[in-house]
């Protein structure tokens, strides 16, 4: 599953908002007290601020859900508000926070704060400080010369390792609320690799528009219409025998890349079975292309093994039905200007950044581009490719 696309439907549940107990009163009942923080917020001239915004994260845009937000449509997690004194409790239930975010919205003042080992203990003064209002936005020349834009894309903001920020967009745009300090902008998309920029925003500053972030289109973009790249590094077949793709012609094909390491992917390979049974009959070939994570599976005996848990219970009882091609991790480049690499050079071949992630191939052969299987795939598109002769 492509990862921002669920960035804010994996974080934290969300939390109703409640009146900040004293600094000094103990957790709920049930709380584990190593995930309770309390914060106490001050403005520059050390006066109590009330009526903040406090999570440890925030995010704009995204799936719509009952997270609690601001006026300006911010929605935080693990959600507080400051009381008269300038005090707030947050409890993550997923663990002990490593940041802590705070936005006044009608004074304008906002803080970041990177949490040491410990530091939740006791209580944490933070001083908020004039927000800065940091904005952008997302292309790429070589999807543009294709006539395709970038359709949904995710914006991280991290500060000292951490990712205390979102924002997801349809239009490829993004802005944030942050106090003066340095930051990482990390920018993702659904036919771009992830590109990153570093930005200072010194005080005072009220607005810094970052202008155009130029996004390196992904392979399998670039792929659509032409030629489906051959298997290659296979170091074992799963119920069958050696597969080509130029021996499939006249079928429609469903690369299936995936790893028995990925929650996600043997979470939805039910998903899968239920496509391979409704359109087997109908022309659809499903590979599934392994691909491990440092842990050397080059036999099915090997994959049986780790897989065994989930088939009993995700699956309940069910073995996978079509073809999967096991493929050794050998980490390359995608391209020279993207940072992360590939898993193998098949992966990057189709630029499969993420896992799991589908190929749809036509009966010649020829990409037609992504298919997720999990979230909410496109039966129209598969069902219009397997009409067609």
């Amino acid at each position: 599953m492509n990862r921002l696309r669920l960035f804010c439907t994996v974080i934290a549940l969300c939390t109703t908002p409640c009146p900040a107990p004293a600094a000094d009163e103990k957790p709920s009942p049930g709380a584990k007290s190593e995930n309770v923080v309390v914060v106490r917020l001050l403005d520059v001239d050390g006066k109590a601020i009330e009526g903040a915004h406090v999570s440890d994260f925030g995010c704009f845009g995204g799936p719509a859900d009952k997270t609690p937000g601001d006026e300006s449509g911010w929605r935080y997690y693990s959600h507080a508000v400051s009381d008269g004194s300038g005090t707030a409790r947050i409890t993550d239930e997923h663990g002990r926070p490593d940041c802590i975010i705070a936005r006044h919205v009608h004074r304008r003042l906002a803080a970041i704060e990177s949490l040491a080992e410990g530091q939740s203990n006791g209580v944490i003064t933070i001083t908020m400080r004039p927000e800065c209002r940091l904005f952008g936005r997302l292309v790429s020349k070589e999807l543009a010369a294709r006539n395709r834009k970038i359709t949904w894309s995710n914006v991280d903001l991290h500060m000292d390792g951490k990712r205390p920020l979102a924002c997801t967009s349809e239009q490829a745009e993004f802005h944030f609320y942050v106090p003066p300090g340095t930051y990482e902008i990390e920018a993702y998309g659904e036919e771009v690799h992830a590109a990153w920029k570093k930005v200072t925003v010194q005080p005072g500053r009220r607005e810094l528009d970052l202008g155009a972030i130029e996004m390196p289109p992904k392979r399998l973009v670039l792929l659509e219409g032409l030629p489906a790249p051959e298997l290659r590094d296979v170091v074992a077949w799963k119920n069958s025998e050696s597969i080509r793709l130029s021996d499939l012609r006249g079928k429609v094909v469903l690369l299936e890349f995936w790893g028995y390491w990925c929650g996600p992917c043997v979470g939805e390979m039910p998903d899968l079975f239920s496509l391979y049974d409704k359109y087997h009959e109908q022309g659809l070939v499903v590979i599934g292309v392994h691909v491990d994570s440092g842990v050397e599976i080059d036999s099915p005996a090997k994959l049986d093994e780790k897989l065994a848990g989930v088939k009993r219970t995700l699956w309940k009882g069910r073995d996978i039905p079509f073809p999967v091609a096991m493929v050794v991790e050998h980490r390359v480049p995608f391209r020279p200007d993207v940072q992360r690499t590939a898993a193998c050079p098949l992966a990057a071949e189709y630029g499969i950044d993420d896992v799991p992630a589908g190929v749809l191939i036509d009966r010649q052969g020829r990409v037609v581009g992504g298919f997720h299987v999990g979230f909410k795939p496109d039966l129209t598109v598969l069902e219009k490719t397997l009409k067609e002769k």
